[in-house]
């Protein structure tokens, strides 16, 4: 990898899953976010930008699809990948998952090594260029209005 200290966004209600897979990414390099809440992550997107998403599908009272959409479609992250993550080896919910947007789909439990596989595999996706060449920690935001 580059230089570059990659953020990662881990968006899941599953805060026992999110720390188990924080805990892999920052020992394979990478820095992680935790949100359990969509409020709580579109507040954080107001402030700045991963590099990367991981979505869990598993809500009790979120349409995760709909926000693998509404990342994909939305103008600040649209061109952010997202690996959508869970714990149903479900093939529709995997399709579901690919047509909203995601790039990767990672069913848990899995393997260390698919994870930063997977995760490495998108990072080098990332057009530097569309990201404005600032790659921080994180890309500021703090006027961002379409997350609204």
């Amino acid at each position: 990898m580059t230089d570059i200290q990659y953020q990662i966004m881990l968006v899941t209600p599953q805060i026992e899953i999110a720390q188990i897979i924080s805990h892999r990414l920052e020992l394979f390099g990478w820095d992680t976010q935790i949100v359990v809440s969509e409020a709580e992550m579109r507040l954080s997107l107001k402030k700045s930008l991963p590099h990367l998403f991981i979505v869990d599908l598993d809500w009790q009272d979120l349409n995760a699809i709909t926000l693998i959409e509404f990342l994909t479609s939305d103008q600040l992250t649209s061109q952010l990948p997202v690996m959508a993550m869970s714990a149903h080896g479900d093939l529709t919910l995997a399709e579901q998952a690919f047509h909203a947007g995601a790039k990767q789909f990672l069913v848990i439990p899995f393997d260390p090594m698919s994870l930063k596989e997977r995760v490495s595999e998108l990072l080098y996706t990332i057009d530097l260029d569309l990201l404005g060449g600032n790659i921080g920690p994180a890309v500021n935001v703090a006027d961002a209005t379409t997350l609204a």
